[in-house]
């Protein structure tokens, strides 16, 4: 095909490649659009009812950036599992690339990611870790309709 010679079916079929591909992604299993929750307390009900956490596990993680302290809010499943709530994604996204680097070279985390909460298990980071604290977090992003992401 020469330039110039029939843009409107190029076009087209560019088209009908990038919906094809649209199709394929949203096909793939990843969430359209992540949950939500109202608050902390209503996220870690929703965890809770489906990994199980442990009583009287006290505490909540501060995450500090090269700035200061971030906008978080966070409780503890377990020993190393802990439900983080934000206020915004763009939050959410800063706080666990902010823990992603934090454990880098020390083992791997594990992450399910909603709209404005995540859980992170760092049962293979954390010194002393109890061995009952890990979860089933690829599971748990299943059954809440989440993303599941593992770092090391």
């Amino acid at each position: 095909m020469k330039p110039g010679q029939n843009l409107g079916a190029v076009l087209s079929i560019c088209a009908i490649m990038i919906g094809t591909c649209s199709a394929c992604t949203a096909a793939s299993g990843a969430p359209a659009e992540l949950p939500e929750f109202d608050s902390l307390q209503t996220a870690f009900e929703a965890v809770d009812k489906n990994i199980g956490c442990l009583d009287g596990v006290d505490g909540g993680t501060s995450v500090y950036d090269g700035v200061g302290l971030l906008n978080t809010e966070s409780t503890k499943c377990t020993e190393t599992v802990e439900v983080f709530y934000v206020e915004a994604a763009g939050d959410r996204e800063h706080v666990v690339a902010t823990l992603s680097a934090a454990a880098e070279g020390d083992g791997s985390m594990q992450f399910v990611e909603g709209k404005n909460w995540f859980v992170v298990d760092y049962s293979e980071v954390a010194a002393g870790g109890s061995p009952d604290g890990s979860r089933d977090l690829a599971g748990l992003a299943e059954k809440l309709g989440a993303e599941f992401n593992e770092v090391e």
